[in-house]
């Protein structure tokens, strides 16, 4: 069960304020509190990635290449893909608001070898270094500035 401020607090509240008239208002406003959280912290739904330059999802088991936002200041990767461009050219965009506020390299996995993932300010992932053979997209970043 979440955590919730109001549930928390309304005990406490009647007890340290038992005359205040402000008392309800009070609660109320750790009601908000609590929606808001709950918001901030409830992951986004999975999106697929749009992919670009030749790159294509891996297929069979593997999971498809997705992105979503989780607790408003992460974004989360996920997937496998394989046969596109290596090198500084994107493998597919993301939208505003999960573009990290600097570019961010990333280890990763390639056809069971070591590769590097680039995601730029710009929203371009990237994968500059591996092979073509598979890609791990499985990763996370922040967003926070």
């Amino acid at each position: 069960m979440a955590f919730r401020f109001a549930d928390r607090w309304q005990g406490r509240i009647g007890s340290l304020f038992p005359d205040s008239p402000n008392r309800e208002e009070l609660l109320a406003l750790l009601e908000v509190r609590d929606r808001d959280l709950e918001t901030r912290l409830e992951p986004s739904a999975w999106a697929d990635a749009v992919l670009l330059n030749s790159w294509v999802n891996f297929g069979g088991t593997e999971q498809v290449a997705q992105y979503r936002l989780v607790a408003s200041d992460r974004v989360d990767l996920r997937g496998v893909i394989k046969s596109g461009t290596i090198g500084f050219v994107p493998a597919f965009p993301l939208p505003v608001g999960l573009r990290p506020p600097a570019n961010q390299p990333i280890a990763t996995l390639s056809n069971g070898a070591h590769a590097e993932l680039y995601v730029t300010a710009d929203g371009e992932v990237q994968v500059i270094t591996g092979s073509n053979v598979s890609v791990s997209l499985h990763c996370s970043f922040s967003v926070a500035p």
